[in-house]
Order: C-alpha cells, then sequence, then structure tokens
C-alpha cells in the first residue's frame, strides 16, 4: 500500500465556491465536435428502454423498472449546462434542441442522456437500498464534505457514459491535481479526475463497486492522492464476502 501523505487541511477553501457542487448530478457544457444533427427528442422517445438495456448489458448493472421523465430544456439558472439530473424528482432535464449553441448535436445529446442515466442509476440504487436519494447535500455542508461525493457522482456517471460509448479517457493518475482547488478552478477535472478515481473499482466489483464507492467517498487526506483511496477500498471490498 502507499504510504499515507500528510494532507493540508481543506478549510482554507471558501464557502463561495461550494453552491457549483450543488449541480450535482450535471453535465458541463464542454465544446465539442458536430457530427450530426437530428431529432433527439424523437430519437430518445423510441430508444430510451434500448439505451437502458444496452447500459445494463455491458456494464453488469440493473436499473429499477420505472423510467426517468425526460424534460428537453434546462431551468433558466441552469442554463449554461447540457444535462441535469433532480434526484428528488427522478427527472432528466437536457438543454433543447431549439438552443443555437453550435456543439449541442446529436452526438453530444446522446453522450449527456447516457451520463444523466447514470446518475438516475446511482438514486434508484440508492433508494432501493433504503437509503434514499442519492446524493445528497445539506446547505451546513463543508466543502470537504461534499467534494469526495461529488467526486463520486460524476465519476460513476462518466464511467457510464464512457463504457456504453466505448471512450477512453486521456485523464492520467499524474494528472491528479495536487491542490483540491483545482477541481473548481477547472471543473472539467470532476469528471476527469473522478472517472480515473472510480474505474478501476468498478472494473473489478461492477454494480457492487459502484455501491460501495457511493457510501464511501473519499477521505480529507485520500483527496490528495488517488491512489491511496483506490487501494484502501479494493482492499476492503476484496474483504468482503
Amino acid at each position: 500500500m502507499t504510504k499515507p501523505r500528510r494532507s493540508p487541511t481543506l478549510k482554507f477553501l471558501k464557502r463561495a465556491v461550494i453552491g457549483v457542487l450543488f449541480y450535482a448530478t450535471a453535465t458541463l457544457a464542454v465544446p465539442t465536435v458536430k457530427k450530426s444533427e437530428g431529432d433527439f427528442k424523437q430519437y430518445l422517445d423510441q430508444n430510451l428502454e434500448r439505451l437502458i438495456r444496452e447500459q445494463q448489458e455491458q456494464l453488469n448493472i440493473k436499473y429499477p423498472h420505472q423510467l426517468p421523465k425526460i424534460h428537453y430544456s434546462l431551468p433558466h439558472e441552469n442554463s449554461e449546462l447540457y444535462g441535469l439530473y433532480d434526484p428528488e424528482t427522478d427527472e432528466i432535464f437536457l438543454k433543447s434542441e431549439k438552443t443555437d449553441q453550435q456543439d449541442w448535436n446529436f452526438s453530444t445529446a446522446q453522450d449527456t442522456i447516457q451520463h444523466e442515466l447514470g446518475h438516475f442509476y446511482m438514486d434508484q440504487l440508492s433508494e432501493t437500498l433504503g437509503r434514499g436519494n442519492w446524493p445528497q447535500y445539506r446547505e451546513d455542508m463543508e466543502l470537504e464534505e461534499i467534494l469526495p461525493i461529488k467526486l463520486i457522482s460524476e465519476g460513476v456517471a462518466t464511467y457510464i457514459e464512457r463504457k456504453t460509448d466505448q471512450e477512453g479517457s486521456s485523464f492520467a493518475d499524474q494528472n491528479w491535481p495536487e491542490d483540491p482547488l483545482d477541481f473548481f478552478v477547472y471543473p472539467v477535472l470532476l469528471y476527469q479526475g473522478g472517472f480515473q478515481l472510480v474505474s478501476p473499482i468498478i472494473d473489478l466489483y461492477g454494480q457492487r463497486g459502484i455501491q460501495y464507492l457511493m457510501f464511501n467517498p473519499p477521505s480529507e487526506e485520500e483527496l490528495f492522492d488517488l491512489s491511496l483511496y483506490q487501494e484502501r477500498i479494493i482492499e476492503e471490498l476484496a474483504k468482503e464476502p
């Protein structure tokens, strides 16, 4: 096991950045290459169940029988996002096809729904286990409590998205930020870093690994060393029957 490093406290991070994390199930608007156009609403109306079935088969996970409600517009305060999942209402919100954003196209919409379905899956898994909506953030939570949950949430959703689309990642362990503040300076790190954090565990343990990750997020010290967290979780899962 990697020798634990003494980690500085996260208390220096201002609570002003906490608001960013309360978009706990969002897909950021990241520029992409325009590949194709199409009526995504019509496509999704006809293919949502198939997409869920493919995720289950490819990732060996199990969705509930119910389907999420899909909205083809975002709340005004979240209009800069591509997608958003609300665990309170089990609803997915997608950017409107009427947007003039050139990088909102059929291909991007497909990636986004795969990601938001990942959030829906985790929320439903938590509810099936009798643990309520997931993730849950309290107004009085400190930053060091929110960030680990956020990394797991976005990491697992990104894993589901990329594995379903058979996409890899250019993010390497050495890209893990030395300062957790970087997760707020460069929000895309929440997705890239989160994916890198959870991938070895889900590769080994599938749905069991996802469930364990959800309720065993990194400690403050482990936020400074992803391998420290990965090794702990893999060791703990290996001991379980």
